[in-house]
């Protein structure tokens, strides 16, 4: 999806449990449905008055947990405690985290 920024991309791929190197090809409507859910969610809740606090992807009120796996290379995942990567893909080396371990 265009436009979603490397943020997002990563969180909502990751809240859908999709890795971040599969091809649009290999996932089926369902699967593509909820990812399009999911961004819609998340970057609603991160407009107005709750963005000015910075981006929140979890809905935990810790401020240390504000995302899932952005920025948390090598910290271990919320769900399952395997270490988040961090990967550079692109001409521009754009930025892009997921965990091993959710997101087969």
């Amino acid at each position: 999806m265009a436009g979603i920024g490397n943020v997002f991309k990563s969180e909502v791929l990751f809240e859908a449990r999709v890795a971040p190197s599969a091809s649009i090809d290999s996932l089926d409507d369902e699967t593509l449905t909820r990812i399009v859910r999911l961004a819609q969610r998340q970057l609603r809740r991160n407009v107005g008055d709750d963005a000015r606090s910075g981006r929140r992807t979890t809905g935990r009120l810790n401020p240390h947990e504000r995302v899932f796996v952005y920025g948390r290379a090598g910290d271990p995942c919320y769900v399952c405690g395997t270490p988040i990567v961090l990967v550079k893909d692109g001409k521009d080396a754009r930025l892009t985290y997921y965990c091993p371990g959710c997101q087969r």
